[in-house]
């Protein structure tokens, strides 16, 4: 039997296996306001970015088969905001850390697996 474990953010549940890779995700707005959060990446090619900070929960999906130092993820948020994520990741692509901007006008860092 396969275990599974359960995301759930904004109504939507995603499954990840048990094997996938999990980091801690940290974005850092340039008005002072601190989300945390995780990136998944399974061993099928999906990985999901998500964060929560206040009342505002974010996720997004990207290939996690992706070699690429360089990672853009774009990601949707409830109240109707959206963004994109660019980072650049170690040479091991565990850790990253990049610029991160809001649909809101809101911008900031993000950085995972530290």
């Amino acid at each position: 039997m396969k275990r599974i474990l359960a995301l759930c953010l904004l109504q939507q549940c995603v499954t990840i296996p048990v094997t996938a890779q999990v980091a801690g995700v940290v974005v850092e707005l340039d008005n002072g306001v601190v989300m945390f959060g995780e990136a998944y990446a399974d061993p099928y090619g999906e990985g999901v970015f998500a964060f929560v900070g206040g009342r505002l929960e974010c996720y997004g999906y990207y290939d996690s088969y992706s070699q690429s130092r360089t990672l853009t993820v774009s990601f949707s948020c409830n109240r109707g905001v959206e963004g994109l994520a660019s980072v650049v990741r170690s040479r091991d692509l565990q850790r990253g850390s990049g610029n991160i901007a809001f649909s809101n006008g809101w911008s900031g860092t993000v950085s995972f697996g530290y």
